[in-house]
């Protein structure tokens, strides 16, 4: 995913997007409250996402 959003199994949503140059990750709670948002490279930005992927067990719904 170099930029979109996936839908975790329990309603919560990651979200990844490209913002002044740099990466921008976004996880909502299921709520669509922001609960953590992390700046950096693409790299960076990317294994935050799957950090929080793994974490939650179940297939991730891909957005569009």
């Amino acid at each position: 995913m170099h930029t979109g959003h996936y839908r975790l199994c329990d309603g919560s949503l990651l979200r990844v997007d490209v913002e002044l140059g740099r990466f921008v990750g976004t996880y909502y709670t299921p709520e669509l409250h922001v609960e953590t948002q992390v700046h950096g490279s693409e790299a960076t930005v990317h294994a935050w996402v799957d950090a929080i992927a793994a974490r939650h067990p179940g297939r991730l719904a891909r957005g569009h």
